[in-house]
Order: structure tokens, then sequence, then C-alpha cells
């Protein structure tokens, strides 16, 4: 006994095992102290156990621990391992089984030697958990960034999925796209077996219901809580309850400081205690289905802008070609006809330039709207740019029925527009082209409804036309035009005239308005109403422009040496030259390059020009009248500003229109307003020249009203400058009271 006593001394006090020994039918009959702990008994409970007494709630299979016995009997030994849980407490455990054999070499029990391998296995299982988390997130980003849009929600929900039950939770949901009420656009719930679903629940989750936790969300923080006895809300508390929520992780998902959605992941069975690596699996899923979310709502933008128009969201000219090559085909398979409207605003320019761009915008919508009221939900409206659209009418039964569309169309844009405080009135002139009978292809037929189009300009606006063959005559008139204007520049053709302008009173000549003609071998004269906006068009009007302001002040400077005074040079600018940011350079490099002393030179630029966007006309007008041109408001009495504004303008004279002279001496009110005028500018020290004088009568009633200078064909059309050197030298006087010429 004294023996076996000293045995289990030595035992206890020099091994850091656990020693259990067995009968045959493994009935513990001895254990020492470490196993005693280590197997959770007291000193005198395990004696009398069996070995599957203690495994019972070990997580121990008996039908495997049996196969293990056989192997002790074949073998020798038997290693295994298992984890004990008691309570909250979680222990590993290493055993090995041996069989004791008596002197005779029999079986007579067992030996179990057990220890706690619980800080190894938890190194173990914490490595293996960080290795599979890294692989689940290379996963979930590779499938992220090769996701195509019409797949992303269906792999947000797989992921969703996924990483509920590699949590080990009871139930993972994604909500995307808050609105402004507090609602969900988008939901996706995953729920482990048996648990039962709360999307209806969720559904109700707004900001009035849960102003804590949509609250924190709004800020963008995440948090998780190992009970839900931690959250501070009694109420919200009490809501998430209704839902067995026990514990739970809440990631927002944040792109550019606004809360996009969140993830929820939830255990309904059990409170858990989160790792940061939980909660930063969870965060890093947020940040990709964000980061996806953004890439794909770039993408269809970028798809929204590649094919329709910004402003009016209506196709664009890219879709509207596509569209149009598509209804072409369907048309030949049907057998029926298709028509192609080019529609360009009347009056839209004048409106924009008046009351502003943010007038005109609203005006290009409200057409776009219009338009679309016009026709069937199976044709096409698009803008093609600035105030031009065009429309694609499918299944034509005839020419009539087109028609009866253009006529609506007019009628619908006829009625005013009510914009920003202003009533605008506007129409729209229409060319037509018929699929197949004017063209088989795409540009041919845009081409044939354009030049339609540019004929109801031509013809007074606001109506419709067809597309006939004459019409391209016309258009490539203009095309020879544009073609021979290139050719021509720098080179002979162009010519200056000069029309006198004289002193009402005195007869003398006192300037000249250098005037541009233009004769060609192959198409003979062609007038300044044609060709000009031909060349602004073709953008040739400001190498044109530059050409004749050279040419005028190196004729001026030829007079001069011949011995003449300097006479004033007017020349007009035209709006598109206005506009163009190297004017002053282009006219100071011509000053210096001729000698020629600005002080005599007259700009002159009509009303409208000037009104087009006033504060950078008085900018640039300031920075011409600093180096000593003269300003010439020209056409003055038919446009669309008033008086108090002339006063802004640094200049030194108006220009009465032709238009209004020619009825002074037949009309009072145009009389009256001619008066006005004169009456004004002598008030503000300007001079005032009337335009397009033809008649004594005319002259007469400018004289009494004490206008300055006169010009028109009274007394002289449009010389060479070789006329005008002729009387020049002759020091001629124009006759103030007749048609003649006096020394």
């Amino acid at each position: 006994m004294e023996k076996v006593v000293l045995l289990d001394n030595i035992i206890n006090s020099s091994i850091d095992i656990a020693i259990a020994a067995t009968d045959l039918q493994f009935v513990i009959i001895y254990c020492n102290k470490v196993g005693k702990e280590l197997f959770g008994y007291g000193a005198d409970e395990i004696v009398g156990k069996t070995v599957m007494d203690i495994h019972a709630s070990r997580e121990v299979d008996q039908t495997w621990f049996e196969a293990g016995i056989k192997a002790v009997k074949a073998a020798g030994s038997f290693t295994y391992a298992y984890k004990q849980v008691r309570g909250k407490k979680i222990k590993y455990i290493e055993s090995k089984i041996s069989g004791i054999l008596n002197n005779n070499n029999e079986l007579m029990g067992y030996v179990m030697a057990s220890k706690d391998v619980t800080e190894g296995r938890m190194v173990e299982l914490a490595l293996r958990r960080h290795v599979e988390i890294d692989r689940l997130k290379a996963e979930i980003s590779t499938k992220f960034i090769r996701v195509t849009a019409s797949e992303l929600f269906n792999e947000i929900d797989m992921t969703i999925e996924r990483m509920g039950r590699f949590l080990s939770v009871d139930r993972s949901c994604v909500f995307i796209n808050e609105n402004k009420s507090g609602g969900i656009s988008y939901i996706y719930e995953w729920c482990a077996h048996g648990v039962k679903p709360g999307l209806e629940f969720v559904k109700k989750m707004t900001r009035k219901r849960f102003p804590w936790f949509m609250g924190m969300l709004k800020k963008g923080e995440l948090f998780s809580f190992s009970s839900i006895n931690q959250v501070s809300s009694e109420t919200e508390r009490a809501e998430l309850m209704l839902m067995n929520v026990k514990s739970m992780i809440v990631i927002p998902m944040v792109y550019d400081h606004e809360t996009a959605g969140f993830l929820w992941f939830v255990t309904t069975n059990e409170e858990r205690a989160w790792s940061e690596e939980d909660i930063m699996l969870v965060k890093m899923a947020g940040d990709i289905f964000v980061n996806a979310l953004v890439r794909n709502e770039t993408q269809q933008r970028l798809e929204q802008l590649a094919h329709f128009d910004p402003l009016t969201n209506i196709p664009n000219r890219m879709l509207f070609n596509d569209r149009l090559t598509q209804a072409m085909e369907q048309s030949l398979r049907s057998n029926r006809k298709l028509a192609l409207l080019f529609l360009d605003l009347d009056r839209f320019k004048m409106i924009n330039d008046t009351l502003g761009h943010d007038v005109g915008d609203l005006l290009l919508k409200e057409t776009a709207a219009r338009l679309n009221t016009c026709v069937r939900k199976s044709d096409t409206v698009a803008r093609m740019g600035g105030d031009e659209f065009a429309v694609i009418i499918t299944n034509v039964a005839s020419n009539v029925s087109v028609a009866n569309v253009a006529k609506k169309i007019i009628n619908s844009l006829s009625s005013p527009f009510y914009l920003h405080g202003h009533e605008c009135s506007i129409g729209v002139s229409i060319g037509i082209s018929m699929f197949p009978s004017d063209s088989n292809d795409t540009v041919t037929l845009l081409k044939y409804a354009d030049i339609a189009m540019y004929q109801v300009k031509s013809q007074g606006r606001n109506s419709y036309r067809f597309y006939s063959p004459s019409m391209n005559e016309k258009a490539l008139r203009r095309l020879k035009i544009e073609t021979l204007m290139r050719k021509t520049i720098d080179r002979s053709g162009f010519q200056v005239l000069y029309q006198p302008q004289v002193d009402i009173y005195t007869g003398q000549l006192k300037g000249m308005e250098g005037i541009l003609r233009w004769h060609t071998y192959e198409m003979g004269d062609i007038s300044p109403s044609e060709f000009i906006p031909v060349a602004e068009e073709a953008g040739l009007i400001i190498p044109i422009g530059a050409w004749m302001l050279k040419e005028i002040c190196r004729q001026s400077m030829i007079w001069v040496d011949e011995g003449f005074n300097h006479l004033n040079m007017a020349v007009k600018i035209l709006s598109s030259q206005f506009k163009h940011k190297q004017l002053q350079d282009i006219i100071n490099t011509i000053i210096k390059e001729t000698a020629f002393n600005p002080i005599y030179l007259e700009l002159e630029l009509t009303e409208s020009t000037l009104m087009q966007d006033i504060d950078e006309a008085v900018k640039v007008l300031w920075n011409l009248k600093s180096e000593g041109f003269h300003i010439t408001v020209d056409n003055f009495g038919t446009g669309h500003s008033c008086l108090s504004y002339i006063k802004l303008f640094p200049i030194d004279t108006l220009k009465i229109d032709k238009v209004l002279i020619h009825r002074i001496a037949t009309d009072a009110d145009y009389s009256a307003v001619a008066r006005a005028i004169i009456a004004f500018a002598h008030t503000l020290g300007l001079k005032v020249i009337a335009d397009g004088v033809e008649t004594l009568d005319q002259l007469e009633f400018l004289r009494s009203v004490s206008c300055n200078e006169v010009q028109g064909p009274l007394f002289s059309p449009p010389m060479p400058a070789e006329a005008i050197t002729q009387i020049l030298m002759e020091e001629k006087h124009f006759s103030v009271y007749n048609r003649k010429v006096s020394s």
C-alpha cells in the first residue's frame, strides 16, 4: 500500500500530464491530480467512471472511439484530440490510450495520458482563420473586379450569403441606397437554417422609427454589439428584441461622405463576442460593394452621356444614327416608308442672347418635351446639337401623315413658352426626307432633310418642306461658293468698294464705308448676302475680314501719301468677328503694318451684336476705344435693344438703319422714331449718320432734325478706289439739295 501511495505522490509531483488507468471495460481505477483538474472532477468522483463518461460532452464520436480501441489492441496505442466544453469555457485536449500488459504479456487494462493543448490549438485555429479570411477577401475582391452591371446585385446577394455562413451568424443583410425619407431601395437577407426571416420588419427601419440606429449610419460610423443590451436606445432595443437579435455588426457603406447603404450581420440564438477580424471582414465587403456600386453608376452615367443629350435627356446624335439605321432596316423588312424630319428653331439665338443661357436651356428642354408629345412612342426625337432636333417617324402610310406630324409640331412650338417670368415665342423650320424614295443611306437621308430645312429658312421660316432634287442644286451652289472662297483668300477676286459719307449741310466728303464685293471667273458676281453667311458657317469670315480691313487701311494710306487729308474709314465688324478672341490683336497688327492712324478708323457693329453679351461688349469696346478707334452702332433703330443701353457703350456714332430711313418721309411713326433717335444721340454728344438715303424728301427731313451725315444712292453707290481718287483730286462736294456733284 505504501508503494502505491509513494507511486501516486511521485506521479503527482513530477508529471504535468493527466494519467488515468482503466480496466478492460475502460472503467477508471486510477487518475492523478492533473487528470482530475483537466477533466473537471473531484478527488472521489472520477474513479469508477468510464472513459466514455468523460467523453460524453466532449465531442468524441463513440463509433470513432471504438475503432480507435481496435487500433490499440492491434498496434498498442491510439492518439486522438477533442474539444471539451464546460459552460462557456473551452479546452482542447489530446489523449493517448495504450494497453497495460502483465508479466505474461496479456492485456490487463489501459492507461490514458492526456494534456491540455488549448493554447497551441487556439494559435493554430487563429492562423487557419486568418488564412481563410485572406482567401475569402481575395476571392470576393476578384469577383467584384470582374462583375458586370447585370450581375452586380446577384453577386452581392451570393457574397452576403457566403459571408453569413463563414461568420456562423444567423442572419446577414445588405441595404442599398437609402432615400431621403429613410427607406431602403434594395434589400437582400440571408438566414441560416431554421432562422425566421425578418425582411418585413427590416423594411420598416426608417429614420423616424430607428433614429439612433439610422443616425449612426448617417454619420458613417460602424458599430458592433456582443449583446443587444448595449444598444443605448431603449425603444430601438425593444424593437430589435422582437426580431430575436442577440448580437450584431453594422457596417455603413460610405462614398464621398454619403451613406449609400449598410451591411447587418446578426446572431439570434446566442450572444457573440465579435473579433476585430470579423468586423474588418464585413467592412472590407462593404467597401468592395460600394466601390462596385459607384463604378456601376459611373458606367451607367457614361452610357447615358454617350447616347443621351445631358440637357434635354433625349437621344443625342450618336444614338439617333443608331436608331435611324435600325429603323431603316425594319422599314425594308416591313415594306413601309420612313420619314426623317430635321428641325431648326427660329429666333432661338435671339432669345438665348437676349434673355441669357439659362432661359435658352429651359427653352430647349421645353421644346424637347413638346416634341415628344407630337409623336408616337415608337418614333424617336433627338437633339442633334445647338437648337437643332431630328425626328424619326416609322411605319409611314403616306406623305400626308408625315405632313400632319410636321404641322402638329409647328402648332405645338408656336404656343408661347413661359420661362423665368418671360413669355417667349419661337418658330420651327422643318425639312423632311423619305426612306427609301429619297435615299437608302443614313448620311444622305439626313443631308437631304437638312437641305430641305434650309429651303424653309430661305423662304420665310416656321414651315416645312419635303426634299426635292432641285434643292440639292442650291446646296451644291453653297458648297461651290465655299470651295471658291477657300481658294480666293489672299488672291484676286475680292474687291473693296467705297461709299461716301456726306456732311448733310455742306456736301463735303467726310468719310467712306468699305463694302466688300466678290467676282469669280466660275460663277460671276456673288452677292455679299450670299457669300458672307457661307463664310461665317465655314469659319472663313475672320481671314476675309482681316484682308478687307488691311485693304481699306492700305488704300487710305495711299490717299494720304498722295497728299489728301485723312478721311474716316468705316468697316463693318460682324457678330462672328466680334466674338473672336483675337479680334483686337488682328486689328492692331494691321494698323501697325499699314501705319494707319486708328483715330480715322470707325468700327461699325450692330446693336444686336452688342446686346449678345453686354458685359463682354463693354470690355472689348473700351479696349478698342483706348487704342484710339471710333465706335459706331450700325443698323440702329430696328434691333431689340433700348436707348438706355447705348449709354453703357463708349460709342461715337449712331448709324440709322436704312429700313427706318426708307419710310421717314411717308410714315409719321417712323419719322417720330428717327426724330427721337437723333435727339437722344445729340444729347449724348454722338454723331448721327443716316444710311440708305434715296430721295430728297428723306434728305430734307433728316436735315430738319439735325442729322449730321448721310450715305446712300442719292449721293453715290459704292465705288472703286479709282473713282474716289478722282473725286478727291477734283475736290468735289456732293450737293445736299440735288443729286449732282459740284466743284
